[in-house]
């Protein structure tokens, strides 16, 4: 009876229209096998699993350590190499453009203007200096009035400090047409008077330069907190 059973077992076949075919085999836990058979996508093991997350975790750190390298790269370059220092500038005092003396008697005036100039570094650790060459330039509403001559020597402004030099501004013989010089003597009349200040010099790369630093009332100190803008 044990002979027929498992002959009966692994040949167990049906006969349809004289043609025989073979049934599956029983299933049993041990035709299966165990789960540690599996693939590692089905059953995960956990020193893969661990093997993966120490994998995750050293590639987040890497991640930030090159973007913390980085950005103090940047942030060292940033401090050593920058264009140039802030500028801005004041005006103090204006002569040779009063209403009464000046403006309303000659076709020519010969304008002066007592200037102050800030030189400001806003690094940390870096003086920054200005070149020996700049030089400022005064308008009223477009037209020529003044100009400085060139700077000596460089002026250099410590890590976060401002340093102030005077500077004059002179015009001679300069013609201004007859409606912008009824408009200037208007204003100097009412104290509302503002000149249009281009300051001149090189960058840290020795090439020429213009910064604008706006409209200056006369006598406005708080003019040197505006910087000027590179043009």
């Amino acid at each position: 009876s044990q002979l027929k059973a498992a002959s009966y077992k692994h040949n167990r076949s049906i006969s349809l229209g004289g043609v025989r075919a073979a049934l599956p085999e029983e299933i049993t836990p041990t035709t299966m096998g165990s789960t540690q058979d599996l693939h590692p996508s089905v059953v995960p093991q956990p020193a893969v699993e661990a093997r993966r997350r120490y994998s995750r975790c050293e590639c987040c750190w890497l991640w930030c350590v090159g973007l913390a390298a980085m950005a103090a790269v940047c942030f060292f370059l940033d401090q050593t190499q920058g264009m140039t220092p802030y500028f801005s500038i004041a005006i103090n005092s204006v002569s040779g453009l009063d209403p009464a003396t000046d403006l309303g008697r000659r076709s020519a005036v010969d304008p002066e203007f007592n200037l102050t100039l800030r030189v400001a570094s806003h690094k940390l650790w870096a003086s920054e200096c200005a070149k020996p060459d700049m030089y400022v330039n005064v308008f009223y509403r477009g037209i020529f009035l003044a100009a400085s001559v060139t700077t000596a020597e460089e002026i250099c402004a410590r890590p976060k400090k401002a340093v102030d030099r005077p500077i004059i501004a002179r015009g001679i013989g300069v013609v201004v047409p007859g409606p912008m010089l009824d408009s200037l003597a208007g204003d100097m009349r009412r104290g509302v008077q503002a000149f249009d200040v281009m300051l001149h010099g090189s960058n840290a790369k020795h090439s020429h330069w213009s910064w604008y630093c706006g409209a200056r009332r006369v006598g406005d100190a708080g003019a040197l907190r505006a910087d000027c803008v590179s043009d």
